[in-house]
Parts: C-alpha cells; sequence; structure tokens
C-alpha cells in the first residue's frame, strides 16, 4: 500500500475555485497522471485539484497515495484556474515517505563522517595485552569541533573482540548510539 503525500501552495487569495497542481519527476521529467497516479512522460490527465485548506485560509493542497512513488526528488507546481503558475516546491521521497532536505543533509554528513571526516574517538578501553576493545566515535558537521560536545552529528558505539595476545584482532562492531 502507498503512502500518502502532499503538496501545499500557499496563495494570495481565500476561497478560490479551479485551482490545480503538477508533479513532476526530477529523475527522468514524467508527470503525475491525475487518472492513475502512474508517471508518465506525456500525462493524459496532469491537473491534480487543489483543496483549500480548513485550518489555513489561502493555502492549497492535495494529497495522492494512490502509487508508490520512487525514492528521489519531485517538483510540484501550483495553479490558478487561468492557468497562471504561482507556486513552485520540491518533495524528497524515500521508501514513498516525504523526507525534508535537512535530512537528506543530515544524512551526507553521516556518510562523510564515517569516512573518517570530522571524527573523534575517545572513552578507549583496552585489555591487558592492550587491544583496543571499546571506544565511542563521534562525527562532527565541522573541523573546528572536532573533539568536543558541539555540532555531533553521530556517536557510535566500537567493540572489538580479540584472541589470545597483542595484535589478536578478530572483530569489529560499530553501532550508532
Amino acid at each position: 500500500m502507498a503512502n500518502q503525500k502532499s503538496g501545499y501552495f500557499p496563495y494570495k487569495l481565500t476561497g478560490q475555485v479551479g485551482m490545480y497542481g503538477r508533479v513532476k519527476q526530477v529523475s527522468n521529467g514524467y508527470f503525475l497522471d491525475n487518472v492513475d497516479g502512474d508517471f508518465r512522460a506525456v500525462a493524459a490527465t496532469p491537473n491534480i485539484p487543489l483543496t483549500e485548506s480548513l485550518t489555513t485560509p489561502s493555502v492549497y493542497y492535495f494529497n495522492d497515495s494512490r502509487t508508490i512513488w520512487d525514492n528521489g526528488e519531485y517538483q510540484i507546481f501550483g495553479y490558478t484556474s487561468l492557468n497562471v503558475l504561482f507556486s513552485v516546491g520540491n518533495l524528497y521521497i524515500y521508501d514513498d515517505t516525504e523526507v525534508s532536505d535537512s535530512v537528506i543533509q543530515d544524512d551526507i554528513k553521516r556518510v562523510l563522517g564515517m569516512l573518517h571526516e570530522n571524527v573523534s574517538i575517545d572513552n578507549t578501553v583496552y585489555d591487558t595485552d592492550n587491544n583496543l576493545i571499546s571506544a565511542r566515535v563521534r562525527i562532527y558537521s565541522t573541523p573546528s569541533d572536532v573533539g568536543t560536545d558541539t555540532n555531533v552529528i553521530g556517536t557510535y558505539t566500537v567493540t572489538a573482540s580479540t584472541g589470545v595476545g597483542p595484535g589478536k584482532f578478530l572483530t569489529w562492531e560499530q553501532v550508532r548510539s
């Protein structure tokens, strides 16, 4: 079953009729067809009727949950009944769920951190053979904050198992805390 996706469009006037939206899948340029919810190069019916919000006058919206949307960026367009474009926005979809671009940016920062950019390893624990058996790894959004409690974007606990004797590393696990 598909999740609900929504597009919201602020407009200068309340009580407007005939407003509509369109959704474009950025990766291929396809538009959402309002007949069946599929994306097509040439959508037979690309206009999606907009409804004015009861709780926020002058905001018009659509909801769609007919089909599962591919991961990626989507552009949404709002039009008046006279076919005048009045609003443009972006939706980001992951696993058929809307995500904000700030979530995407945080994920990118976390990936960069896991590539050992802006990383601090502390709270280390060693066994009697001086093998590392646990530590805390923290990744940061800026180099100047490394080693502090400021702008930490991910904290991980590292545990290692060792064999008998120094340098006998067996396994390593790193889990987000």
